[in-house]
């Protein structure tokens, strides 16, 4: 110290650490290697003295941290959507690697030709099926709005709102609004329970085939004139059959019917199927007539309810028939003939609509993975079936009233057989002959209902196919190494897509696919609107819209290997597809949107629809003369008008405008519509237990009057991304 209290400069000097030897250092004894070498303890033990390793890290610059943490993070957002990094490291890519989804790692190299066939796959460990993750995170990765990390469970809270928080009471019961209670004035006339029941004879019974009609007609004949003494199993199947036959209306059928709004008419059956079926205590019950009530009414409820409690509820459906014995083809010598057809048809439905639910709600399908082993119905008329006979009737090789659902069956079957092979299930070319030669081949496609049958065959063909070759386009890294597809499986997948959305306009109109060319959309609308209110089947149509291809066939369009696609290939496949892409926007738009057109879904699609369209754009300036295409192509209608109306969005945003209800009206107005005001039907955007989304309903999301799943199996991530980029 010196005199002053102060430091001395030699003891401010920093004496740097003397590095002892390695022997030194293990002994844990003072080292002189600093003054000599060898030190002194290496020469006395005779051995070499080597110098230790600093024990001591050079400290990293911050800035160097903060690149190497920013490094990162962008290389786990490149493997997030799939990205080779190494590929890209040594400057390599490939379209491929545009087309895998964030979260799943592309494939190293091929193992095999043979897909692993999976159907509804959950291998995410989310509870999930793959493909419904991965629509999700196509959404979300598009998206304009505030990010959604499950846009598609959201928009499900959003639309169901009005059941979401009370659906568990018609399943545990409430005692105040549940007890067994009278239900004949909640019955319709007379007259009009006949009107109900030739509805669902004519437009529901023909794709479900559960009943057999000519005895429950006699049935619900005789209950209509003691309304007060009927079976409770008979009264929940009669308000089942008036819910479902409500649900198949148009609101003008309803009010001319009814004087009731279908919104309303809808929701009163609905409380009294409710009601009937606590009272036939429908969970204890064994009565398969009460089975048939509670089937009908999850078949009524497709997208009338949140599809997470419909999974429920049809996993209710399926323990119920178990405890039955309708999950074994061995049957006791009591159950006569007409008792066992009544009992596979029974079980096929359930397994057919349980499929369905797990595509709408992404829960994968249970009886898929479980062991059973029901014949199918036989291929017959209800006319050759009656409760006396002893004996089975011999099955039709030609058409009959079950080809409908039998087709579907098969097609079931088959999916069920991917996952207990018996030997005898061949390929999916193989089913596809086997059903035309044995169903379609026999149809006459001038009448609606073998159209329809046709049209829905077909376009199932396509969901199969894309559903089982889903991992390979977009790889699981969960499921192993995987070949990669070739430019040719590529597009043979994009096909199937395209395939699926053409049937399904085809379904909205029952128009015939073969003689359909109207090359300008704006001149048919009017004419489109019509023909989707006049089909029997419209709604069919709108629970079973193929939501998984429209979102792949976009996707696939936004990549280099379709956007630059010319020449032959651009006319058979790339512009085809945004011929049907245009068809089917305004046959939703005109067959009577409930749906709100601001409503996440929609902003999601229409950011990815404009998204495929840049690309297709910018691949035209490339390969055109002086970088002009706009004399090459037309822009389509459909991106027209999701162009203004994201513009208007925008605007409202910004406050310069209070609504976009009818954003793009001006725009189809001057495309030959100067009367499109007067398309849409004054309840379009009314309340009810059906609509949400911002007045909306889930219905046109799944092309409902007017939006499966999936879908299928496609991720929830994918929605929220798609909603978010839209907006900026």
């Amino acid at each position: 110290m010196s005199p002053d209290g102060g430091s001395t400069p030699s003891s401010l000097t920093h004496v740097p650490r003397i590095q002892p030897c390695t022997i030194c250092q293990q002994r844990k004894v003072k080292c002189d290697r600093h003054l000599k070498e060898p030190c002194t303890n290496c020469s006395k033990a005779g051995v070499e003295c080597v110098l230790a390793a600093s024990s001591r890290r050079k400290k990293t610059p911050a800035h160097y941290s903060d690149l190497l943490i920013r490094v990162r993070r962008y290389e786990d957002a490149l493997k997030a959507y799939g990205a080779n990094i190494d590929k890209i490291a040594r400057g390599e890519s490939s379209a491929r690697d545009c087309l895998v989804i964030r979260g799943r790692s592309p494939p190293e190299s091929a193992q095999s030709s043979r897909e692993r066939s999976p159907y509804l796959e959950k291998t995410n460990g989310t509870g999930l099926t793959d493909q419904f993750l991965d629509g999700e995170e196509i959404l979300r990765s598009s998206s304009e709005m505030e990010p959604l990390k499950t846009p598609i469970m959201s928009t499900y809270d959003t639309m169901f709102d009005e059941y979401g928080d009370r659906q568990h009471v018609f399943v545990v019961g409430a005692p105040s609004e549940m007890s067994d209670t009278n239900l004949a004035s909640l019955h319709p006339s007379p007259v009009q329970i006949f009107r109900l029941w030739q509805i669902f004879l004519d437009r529901i019974n023909p794709l479900t085939k559960i009943l057999h009609a000519p005895t429950v007609q006699q049935r619900v004949l005789e209950a209509s004139g003691d309304l007060e003494n009927m079976p409770k199993s008979l009264e929940a199947l009669m308000f089942s059959i008036y819910y479902f036959a409500a649900t198949a209306l148009t609101n003008e059928e309803s009010q001319n019917m009814f004087r009731k709004e279908q919104a309303e008419l809808t929701r009163e059956f609905k409380n009294g199927v409710h009601q009937a079926l606590v009272n036939a205590s429908f969970l204890k019950s064994s009565d398969i007539v009460t089975l048939q009530a509670f089937v009908l009414y999850l078949s009524a409820s497709v997208l009338n309810i949140d599809p997470r409690s419909l999974y429920s509820l049809i996993g209710l459906a399926i323990r119920i028939a178990h405890r039955m014995g309708l999950d074994t083809s061995v049957t006791t010598p009591s159950l006569s003939p007409f008792q066992i057809e009544q009992r596979r048809r029974l079980w096929w439905s359930i397994a057919h609509l349980d499929i369905h639910i797990a595509e709408l709600s992404g829960g994968g399908s249970p009886l898929l993975n479980q062991s059973w082993d029901t014949n199918l119905p036989l291929n017959i008329n209800d006319s050759d079936l009656y409760p006396e006979m002893k004996e089975f009737p011999g099955e039709s090789e030609g058409l009959t009233e079950m080809v409908f659902v039998l087709c579907r069956y098969e097609i079931a079957s088959y999916l069920h057989n991917l996952k207990h092979p018996t030997g005898q299930n061949g390929s999916l070319e193989e089913l596809e002959e086997r059903i035309d030669n044995k169903y379609l081949r026999h149809l006459q496609t001038s009448l609606p209902f073998h159209r329809l049958t046709n049209l829905m065959a077909r376009s199932t063909f396509s969901k199969i196919y894309i559903t089982l070759h889903h991992n390979r386009h977009f790889p699981k890294a969960s499921l192993g190494k995987t070949p990669s597809p070739t430019k040719e499986e590529t597009i043979t997948f994009f096909t199937h897509t395209l395939t699926q959305l053409d049937l399904y306009n085809s379904l909205l109109t029952l128009s015939d696919p073969s003689t359909n060319s109207e090359p300008e959309v704006f001149e048919q609308v009017v004419k489109w609107k019509r023909e989707v209110k006049k089909s029997l089947y419209h709604w069919y149509t709108q629970k079973n819209y193929p939501f998984a291809a429209q979102i792949l066939l976009l996707l696939f369009l936004r990549t280099p290997i379709f956007s630059a696609l010319r020449g032959e290939k651009a006319v058979g496949l790339v512009e085809k597809a945004w011929d049907v892409l245009n068809k089917g926007f305004f046959l939703k738009r005109m067959g009577g949107s409930r749906l709100a057109r601001d409503s996440p879904i929609n902003i999601a699609l229409a950011a990815l629809t404009l998204s495929a369209w840049d690309a297709r754009e910018s691949e035209l300036r490339k390969t055109s003369a002086g970088g002009s295409w706009e004399g090459e192509m037309e822009i389509p209608g459909v991106v027209r008008v999701m162009k203004c109306e994201k513009e208007e969005r925008i605007r409202k945003r910004e406050g310069k405008i209070e609504s976009v209800d009818r954003v793009g009206t001006g725009l189809m107005a001057e495309n030959g519509m100067e009367d499109v005001s007067g398309m849409f039907d004054s309840n379009m955007m009314s309340e009810g237990f059906d609509f949400g989304l911002d007045g909306g309903s889930y219905r046109e999301l799944f092309g409902m009057d007017g939006v499966q799943s999936g879908i299928g199996d496609l991720s929830t991530g994918f929605w929220g991304n798609l909603v978010q980029e839209f907006e900026m």
